[in-house]
Order: structure tokens, then sequence, then C-alpha cells
């Protein structure tokens, strides 16, 4: 039985009795005959006198009201149009303090006082925004009461969600499709420059970084990953048109995840996704599965290749810290590293001592059945100037919606972080000076390449947290479907540490960047 998606709405039941201003809630229900506004006066007639409204909320004559006879008064002293404003103004929120509850025929008779109301109103003076609230008072009646009320307060309908969030990027645009346990997964690239040469055997350098199995220290599972580009390519070349990639899912064991269809998994998007959305995918996880970054990577090795071919842009990512295992600051020179370096050892930190006590820390927990997380850093070398706009589409608040929309990833800084806090100003300042060639540089780099959210043409480099992976093998205590205390114990494969795998996600990812590569003179990470 799925569980609710949201708390449960209370069932409809008479409002508090509303004593003032001709407001009044009425001990027996409505008779069954009520009036229509847009039925007229001869409908009214052969129904007779209005009926009064149901014990949802009772509205007594106008000018029965002691409020009414106020506004006689003040009317003849101040004016209509000052009355009528308050008349309207506190009756309207009568109304929409009411809604829970309503019924079809509650509305309609509702309707008819609200639109009385206007009615005077618009008779009051003031003119054209009378005349305004007026018809936006008839298109409220007609469309947006019975909609609102029978949609979000009626007790036996849930409100409709919509799955969203699956493109990213504004001129090379990305989405992503497919599930960890689904026929494939895969994605379509729009806005790449045609004429950039393009074959698979580009995609699968990078799709193999990334493919799981490699290695002791990641999942086990079994996938070639192998891609196949379905469109926007001829003859080596794009052609300006969307690229579809698309690769199949190929070792799928969906008997492993029976425990978890019956409870939820504690720090896993399970529990999330079914309150959301009322439904999920028990195998894999579904689209927050680690499987969903394949369409991303395959995307971002053709953003890496414009890049390089149109302003000579490198970007590199390596593992800085497992655990408890930190690589120090001066251990790596961002000027000089290289991939052969990153890819030397399984677990992609260029210091072959500090890996190996990496891979140890990971070892420790993977025969535990438990899991650590950790920290990879970018780099981003050879940048233009100017990428990058000031207050919102600020460079480096692109890139952390980017890096924190990755599967785990749970902090984001960049150039000193949350460590500049420990500076004074004068201390973290990155002085300017003019080098040889009569450029205008920085003698240190705290800011990271970005200074006012636009990139200075410095080394950019940033660091993306990720947490131990949600799925272990060890019993926890958490909630089923049915709301019931239970244990579980997980089952399938998964990685005693994702930070392996994100190093090639989170430096990939960082060629797609808040634009992506749009042509020749406009390129940003």
């Amino acid at each position: 039985m799925a569980a609710p998606t949201s708390q449960p709405l209370a069932a409809r039941a008479p409002s508090r009795v509303l004593h003032s201003a001709g407001f009044r809630s009425f001990p027996e229900p409505a008779p069954a005959a009520s009036l229509r506004f847009s039925e007229g006066r001869r409908r009214g007639a052969r129904l007779g006198p209005p009926a009064p409204l149901p014990p949802v909320i009772g509205i007594t004559s106008p000018l029965s009201s002691p409020f009414v006879r106020i506004w006689v008064k003040v009317a003849l002293l101040r004016g209509y149009g000052a009355a009528w404003n308050c008349v309207v103004g506190w009756r309207l929120g009568i109304y929409l303090s009411n809604f829970g509850g309503m019924g079809e025929e509650d509305i309609d008779s509702l309707s008819q006082y609200f639109i009385h109301d206007m009615c005077l109103y618009l008779c009051s003076g003031n003119g054209v925004l009378n005349l305004l609230l007026c018809i936006f008072c008839c298109f409220l009646r007609r469309r947006m009461l019975k909609e609102l009320t029978l949609t979000f307060f009626a007790p036996d309908w849930k409100t409709e969600v919509k799955a969203a969030g699956n493109v990213f990027g504004n001129y090379f645009q990305v989405s992503t499709y497919g599930e960890s346990h689904g026929g494939g997964v895969g994605c379509v690239i729009s806005g790449c420059p045609p004429r950039i040469p393009l074959t698979e055997a580009d995609m699968q350098v990078e799709l193999d970084r990334r493919r799981p199995g490699q290695s002791r220290i990641t999942t086990p599972r079994k996938e070639t990953d192998t891609c196949k580009i379905l469109s926007g390519t001829h003859e080596g070349m794009t052609t300006g048109t969307p690229i579809h990639v698309f690769v199949p899912n190929t070792d799928q064991r969906g008997g492993d995840y029976s425990e978890m269809a019956k409870a939820y998994r504690p720090s896993h998007a399970d529990a999330t996704y079914d309150f959301k959305y009322g439904v999920r995918a028990v195998q894999g996880g579904g689209r927050s599965s680690a499987r969903e970054t394949i369409g991303r990577v395959a995307a971002g090795a053709l953003a890496k290749k414009i890049l390089k071919l149109k302003s000579g842009i490198e970007i590199l990512a390596f593992v800085s810290k497992v655990h408890q295992v930190v690589l120090p600051e001066d251990a790596v020179d961002y000027e000089t590293v290289t991939m052969e370096q990153i890819e030397s050892n399984i677990v992609r930190c260029p210091d072959p001592e500090y890996a190996q006590k990496m891979i140890d820390a990971i070892d420790k927990v993977r025969v535990r059945g438990d899991s650590i997380g950790g920290i990879v850093t970018c780099i981003a070398r050879n940048v233009p100037r100017g990428i990058g706009s000031p207050v919102f589409d600020k460079l480096e608040a692109e890139l952390a919606k980017a890096m924190l929309s990755l599967p785990a990833s749970k902090g984001f800084e960049i150039g000193s972080g949350f460590a500049g806090t420990d500076y004074t100003g004068s201390e973290h300042n990155d002085e300017f000076y003019m080098d040889e060639a009569g450029n205008v540089r920085t003698r240190t780099n705290r800011s990271g390449g970005v200074q006012g959210g636009i990139s200075n043409g410095e080394i950019i480099y940033f660091k993306v947290a990720f947490k131990p992976t949600a799925t272990i093998g060890r019993k926890q205590n958490t909630v089923s479907r049915e709301h019931e205390d239970v244990e579980l114990l997980a089952r399938g494969r998964h990685d005693p540490c994702v930070v392996p795998t994100g190093c090639s996600n989170g430096g990939i990812h960082g060629c797609i960047g808040p634009h992506g590569p749009a042509d020749g003179t406009h390129c940003s990470v």
C-alpha cells in the first residue's frame, strides 16, 4: 500500500461561528437548491429566494448587517469609495479564510454574495479600478474558486506535482534521462556548435573513468557503459542539432531491493521521493541513483572538447580528502598537476603517499559493510576573464548549483572558502601586479579565480564535499511505508565511498558549468 504523499487533510467540518458583521453559522445544512449567478433572474424566480449557505459559512443579507448600517453612515459623511473599500476588503478576507471544507454548491452560493459586494463596489466610484476588480471577481468565480477548493481542500483529493529539474544550462543545455534499473540512461544536448569533431570514442574515454566495477573501492556492479550517439552528428562532425546519447543498462539485479521496497533507507532519497510523488523506483533508487550522472559525463566530454579547442581551457579534478585523510594544500601544484598523476591510482589522488592512506581508509569500512565520504578538488586552467555576471548569475553561484546537483554532494566552496574566515582582510586580499607580458595578475589566489562573480583570469579552483553512501550493509532503524518502526539490512552493490567516482563526475560537470561552451567567443567553465 502506497504511503500518503502528504499530511491527511482535515475532514469537512463547519467553520467556527462568525458572529459579527453579517456572518453567522447555520445549525442545519442548507436546502439543496442553490442559485447560480450566471443563470440570472429567470431561474431565481423559479426556485424562489436564495437558500442560506451550508454550515461552512453563513452570510446574512448585506442590508441587515450591522457593518453595512455603519457603512451607510460612513458613506454619507466620507463618500462611497472609502466605505466600500472597507466592506469588500473585510468580506474578501472572510471568503478566502473559509475555503477549507467547501463543496461545489458552497462556492456557488458564496460567489453570489462576493459578486454582489463587488457590484456595489463598482457603483461606489473609483472608475477603472472598480471595473477591473469586478471582472477579476467574475473570472475568480468561474475558474479559480472551484478548482482551488476542489483540488487543494477536498478531503479525497491530493495535490498534483510535476517532475521537473532534468535540464541544466543556458546556452549549452543538457537534459538527462533514465533510471538505474530501467532500459538505459542518457542525455540530449542542445546548443552545441556545428562542425565540432565528435565520435562515440570521444565520450567513451570519460564514461570509462566513471564506469562502475573498476576496483574494489567502487561498486562491484559490472557495466560496460558503452555509449551510442543517435542524432546530432554526421560523418564524425556535429551538425548543430540536438545530440542524443544513449547508454543501456545491462547488469541490473532487481531482487537485491526486496527489503528496501518495504522500508526507507536512512538518509536516502527513498522517503522524500515517496512523500512528494507517492511512488518511487525502488530498484537502484531511480533518478536518485548515481547512474543518472552518465548523461552528464557524456555531455561534459563534449563540452570539455569544445573548451579545449576554442579557448585552451583545461579542467581536472582529484580527490583531496577521504574521511579523515586530508591531502595538504601545498601537496599539489595547481599549475602543473596532470591527468596522468591523478589517474595513477584507484582513488584518483595525485600524491602517492596520501592516495594509499585513502585506499586503506576505504578498505577499512568496506569490509564492515559501512561507507565514508570525502572531498573532490576541481581546477580550471586558462579560463578567460569576464566569465560570469553580477548578482544572481555569478560564476561561483552557477558552479555551486551544478556541483550540488550531483548525487551525495553536500558542500561547495571556492577559493579559500570557509577557511577564509580565519583571515583578516589584509591577509586574505589578493594583491594585483603587472607581469612581464603586461597583464594584470594577482600574487595570491585566495579568491579562487573569481571576484565579484566574474572570472579574473587566474586558475579557478573549488571543492565539493560528498557524504558517505546512504545504502550500507549494516542494520539500521527506519520506518516502513506503512509507517511502522522496523530494522533494515540493505542488500545490493553499492560504493563504500563515492568520492573516486565523484572525481570524474565533478570535473567533467565543471566543463558544462553555468553556460557551457556556446561558440568561439563565449566560452565558460
